[in-house]
């Protein structure tokens, strides 16, 4: 019917700018947590690791039910931070700290796909030059698909809105997001 086109094409200047829209965010959650602990504890941490953060679970009076696994280690991970809002616990910097770590993820996913696309041709696109990154889709037994080259099917959503086709083509997101390019009709 159609025939596929094994690249994905991404505008480097929407992935650049959404780098540098979660860098700023980012920064805001790191002042508004070390506010927090300055309220709390006293002082303005100079980065906030886990000997800070359990000196602030102590001075706050928080069960350690939450924050240690069955080995009594600190652990605190996205289950941890969600039952201790749920409970009532330091709701705000739970939150904060939640969003400011989902937001570290988006921002690593993109930072790899923009080094990864330095050395990849370039194309022009509708809206402006693109980078290509090739990738194959081959079917697996259990009759998924999986992307060889490129996790082109695992990469991060919020990359999504910088995927575009090559002049001249639509790009067709299908539901098990593989994607596929074919000639615009006019």
């Amino acid at each position: 019917m159609f025939s596929t086109n094994p690249r994905v094409y991404y505008n480097m200047t929407r992935l650049e700018n959404l780098m540098r829209s979660l860098t700023a965010k980012i920064r805001s959650r790191e002042v508004q947590l070390n506010s927090f602990v300055y309220n709390y504890l006293g002082f303005k941490p100079r980065e906030l690791n886990r000997a800070i953060i359990e000196k602030l679970f102590d001075k706050a009076y928080v069960n350690p039910k939450f924050y240690t696994s069955k080995t009594e280690k600190f652990t605190y991970t996205k289950p941890t931070k969600l039952q201790m809002i749920e409970a009532g616990v330091l709701e705000d910097f739970n939150a904060l700290h939640l969003n400011m770590t989902s937001m570290n993820t988006e921002h690593s996913k993109i930072i790899k796909v923009i080094q990864r696309s330095y050395s990849r041709k370039v194309v022009e696109g509708n809206s402006g030059p693109l980078k290509e990154i090739p990738f194959e889709v081959v079917p697996s037994r259990n009759r998924r698909f999986n992307s060889s080259n490129e996790n082109v099917i695992g990469m991060h959503k919020c990359i999504n809105p910088s995927m575009e086709a090559r002049k001249g083509y639509l790009l067709i997101h299908k539901r098990a997001r593989i994607y596929r390019t074919i000639p615009k009709v006019v």
